[in-house]
């Protein structure tokens, strides 16, 4: 019987090979093939089976946790916060490691016992980095131009839309917007009612497939107009640091909240 130790290091080698390797594809591509996943699931649930065998109080409780995790990737992908991939990259993840290892240095610093659910909350947590970027280069924008509004033509628009748009997107050529369709997403509806009307969508789903659709209003507005966009962020790209990360550091927002509360409890 391999012992437990050395299994968990496969399964985490294992594990991390493989998602760095679906976020090349997700970076350049923005898609996966699917026999990526078959040859991680299978070796995977191979050394799941070979730990469980001598652990058998573990069972359950990665049962739990391959039903959780897939429950809340297949949620997230029909809600259009999840791509695909991204759903199927945490179902391998909890076959490969459904609960948080017992011999890895990651230092016991777990909410809860479920491993893939932790690295879900550190991708999440890794990926709102872009917010600052985002934000960032629309300040730096505004002011560059101050003579031409940011949201011209969306004037109308409520005010936490416009909030909302200037932390998730920014403007971009809609020329530029039609060639490069796959790694951004529409955050504008443009429709012909008594003239062009514009309005903010607050809610892109990474379900779509939105070069089509830039095309069109390339066709429409003529490829120098501007629209709002954001960027598709690659979820599986956050995944290849936030994983390791869980590995030697545990939950990253749990470490953090722990480690404030101790500070002003001295």
């Amino acid at each position: 019987m391999i012992p437990i130790e050395l299994s968990e290091a496969a399964s985490a080698s294992l594990s991390i090979l493989a998602i760095l390797i679906a976020s090349i594809f997700d970076l350049k591509y923005r898609e996966v093939p699917d026999g990526l996943w078959a040859l991680y699931a299978i070796p995977a649930v191979a050394l799941t089976a070979l730990r469980l065998s001598g652990a058998g109080a573990a069972l359950w409780p990665s049962i739990l946790s391959v039903a959780l995790t897939s429950a809340l990737s297949l949620g997230l992908y029909y809600l259009g916060a999840f791509g695909g991939a991204d759903a199927k990259a945490f179902i391998c993840l909890a076959l490969s490691i459904p609960l948080n290892p017992s011999s890895l240095p990651c230092g016991g610093n777990f909410f809860h016992p479920f491993f893939p659910l932790t690295v879900i909350s550190n991708s999440y947590l890794l990926s709102s980095s872009s917010i600052a970027y985002i934000a960032i280069r629309n300040i730096a924008r505004a002011l560059r131009d101050p003579g031409r509004g940011i949201f011209a033509g969306l004037e109308g628009e409520p005010a936490w839309r416009k909030a909302i748009a200037l932390l998730t997107g920014y403007k971009m050529r809609l020329g530029d917007l039609a060639s490069k369709g796959a790694f951004y997403y529409p955050m504008e509806e443009v429709t012909l009612d008594g003239g062009i009307r514009r309005r903010l969508r607050i809610s892109p789903s990474a379900r779509e497939e939105p070069g089509d659709y830039f095309k069109r209003l390339a066709e429409l507005l003529g490829e120098s107009e501007e629209v709002w966009a954001t960027p598709g962020l690659p979820l599986l790209a956050f995944v290849a640091i936030a994983l390791p990360m869980a590995l030697l550091m545990g939950d990253i927002l749990h470490g953090a909240v722990t480690s404030i509360i101790r500070a002003l409890l001295r």
